[in-house]
């Protein structure tokens, strides 16, 4: 159905080319509807300054935020394509900057220290 025009596939480009690709792209769409746990794709697009449109599923509402448009269904992707002009791309990549290995890093020890000190999490 990709038109090689409104809609073209990349298959198997290098690293390089993707994020030329994700820089160039009016937006990442992640229809996944598999309960992800962590959606690394949909940072990488934020991180390249591509607003993300995804279906409301699993973590994908966490990590998404400001980089983008959650929808319900397939159909409301179309209006949130529409809704990502407003996205700026510095929002995008402001977005990513909670997942930096420091900032993992130092989440984890909470984590961990919350664990051992007997605290919920």
């Amino acid at each position: 159905m990709c038109d090689g025009r409104n809609a073209v596939i990349h298959m198997d480009v290098s690293f390089a080319e993707k994020v030329k690709l994700m820089q160039a792209a009016r937006a990442f769409l992640m229809p996944s509807n598999c309960g992800e746990s962590f959606g690394l794709v949909a940072v990488e697009a934020m991180a390249c300054g591509t607003p993300v449109i995804a279906l409301n599923d699993g973590a994908v509402p966490e990590i998404v935020k400001e980089g983008g448009v959650l929808c319900a269904d397939m159909e409301s992707m179309i209006e949130g394509v529409r809704m990502a002009e407003r996205i700026k791309p510095r929002m995008c990549r402001k977005n990513t900057e909670r997942f930096s290995r420091e900032n993992m890093a130092k989440n984890y020890l909470r984590l961990y220290r919350d664990m051992l000190e007997g605290r919920e999490w």
